[in-house]
């Protein structure tokens, strides 16, 4: 949810996402529907300071059975009236991974295990202008999460 817009960014079987407005009694306004510029499926996603970010996930016609994790990571600005900008790629993950957990706390981006990536969890900081450093490997999780 951002600014009485709830998005809806479904990535396991397409690259279509939506957004909605919540009216002032709650209620859904009239939905509409955008699609990412890269076809990638499974991805993890996050929304921090005015962009949303989607890490890593699928290649590119592949099906559930036959995973091909990917190390890819794209963001977009949401506009001011609610709409979501030109989606940009931007520094890649170190490890491929897909159905990962993605957190943005206190300026950094975080990529947690997921398929493809055992245990392993990542950080970026986020720059200003949305794009990421160099992402750098950190603490993994106890046990391999999927």
């Amino acid at each position: 949810v951002y600014n009485n817009w709830l998005y809806a960014i479904a990535s396991f079987t397409n690259t279509t996402y939506y957004r909605v407005p919540i009216n002032p009694d709650g209620s859904f306004g009239e939905r509409i529907t955008y699609s990412t510029s890269i076809a990638l499926t499974n991805w993890g996603g996050t929304y921090y300071n005015g962009y949303v970010y989607l890490v890593g996930g699928d290649k590119p016609w592949q099906s559930y059975h036959e995973t091909v994790p990917t190390t890819m990571v794209q963001y977009a600005r949401i506009n001011a009236d609610g709409s979501i900008g030109n989606w940009i790629q931007t520094t890649s993950l170190n490890k491929s991974r897909n159905a990962d957990g993605v957190v943005a706390y206190n300026g950094y981006l975080y990529a947690i295990a997921g398929y493809g990536s055992g245990n392993s969890v990542e950080y970026a900081s986020i720059n200003p202008d949305g794009s990421l450093g160099k992402w750098k490997f950190t603490a993994s999780l106890p046990t391999p999460f999927k």
